[in-house]
């Protein structure tokens, strides 16, 4: 073949050689054609999460209060005792026309809690002792008379392992009974009584207040015999008058605030008992007479 036909149809390759590139052109990083793609590699689009549903709360339904009455005292005087029954003791006292509020009530409406005017606690009145302004039977028992829902049991511990047994402890002396807490509290001993007098050893008072000597009433609380002003802050050897023809073998001392008219005892009556863990403050002590107190035996007649 001559160079003239070699060189026809090299020209003639040339030219569909420019017409294929113009028909396909790549427009592009070459490199990304001729860069193999790893297995496992392949771009997945990431799948739209779904929005969350929001959590309709529910709306917390409030507590119902407990059901109240107002109780007006009906008699001249009313004590008002710790617990439903005469056997508990006197946390303090109620002038006749007294309004208080009753909280509940023992099972069978007898006795009825109420929330002691002037003093932080409640206590328990006797029923018909009171005029409610309402049904006494809505009030919610509460008490012994309530029935409480019976415990669920823990599960039992495993024994620990057995501790050598310590060496017994010397017993400390003992000391003057402590009625009450680090605020108010009462001490006093047995003593005899002299010249119509008791010695109450040491009184501790949150604010100004009385030391109320009561007697013995069937081991409770009974009528008040004597008292005494004390002061906020510590007193010392505070000396109580009593009514010696009145004294019982155990008397008790009490302690008071003058939350009333200032140096004025007034109880029943704003000046009530101080209450601490739910009960006065009031040890017990006994007493003896002395002979200039004891009365004169009766002679017998002629």
């Amino acid at each position: 073949m001559g160079k003239q036909t070699r060189f026809s149809l090299l020209g003639i390759l040339v030219v569909f050689a420019l017409l294929f590139t113009g028909c396909y052109p790549f427009q592009g990083d070459v490199t990304l054609l001729l860069t193999p793609v790893p297995p496992g590699q392949a771009q997945v689009a990431a799948p739209t999460s779904a929005p969350a549903e929001e959590a309709a709360a529910p709306a917390d339904e409030g507590t119902q209060p407990a059901p109240a009455l107002t109780v007006t005292v009906n008699v001249d005087s009313l004590r008002v005792r710790q617990g439903p029954s005469t056997e508990t003791p006197i946390v303090a006292g109620l002038r006749g026309g007294t309004a208080v509020t009753a909280l509940g009530r023992t099972e069978d409406a007898s006795w009825l809690q109420i929330q002691v005017p002037d003093v932080e606690t409640q206590g328990w009145v006797a029923a018909e002792f009171v005029t409610p302004d309402g049904d006494i039977m809505a009030l919610p028992v509460v008490g012994e008379g309530a029935v409480a829902e019976a415990p669920t049991a823990a599960p039992a511990e495993e024994p620990a392992a057995a501790e050598p047994t310590p060496a017994p402890v010397e017993e400390p002396a003992p000391v003057e009974p402590v009625a009450g807490d680090a605020a108010n509290s009462v001490i006093v001993a047995d003593q005899t009584v002299d010249a119509g007098m008791v010695t109450v050893a040491q009184v501790n008072a949150a604010q100004d207040g009385w030391i109320v000597i009561h007697a013995d009433d069937a081991g409770t609380f009974g009528e008040v015999i004597g008292y005494a002003q004390v002061a906020a802050g510590a007193n010392e050897n505070v000396v109580v008058e009593i009514d010696a023809a009145r004294a019982t073998p155990i008397l008790y001392a009490m302690l008071h605030v003058d939350a009333g008219e200032p140096g004025v005892y007034e109880f029943p009556g704003p000046d009530g008992p101080v209450i601490v863990d739910g009960a006065p403050v009031s040890p017990t002590f006994q007493v003896e007479m002395a002979a200039a107190e004891q009365p004169a035996p009766a002679e017998e007649p002629a």
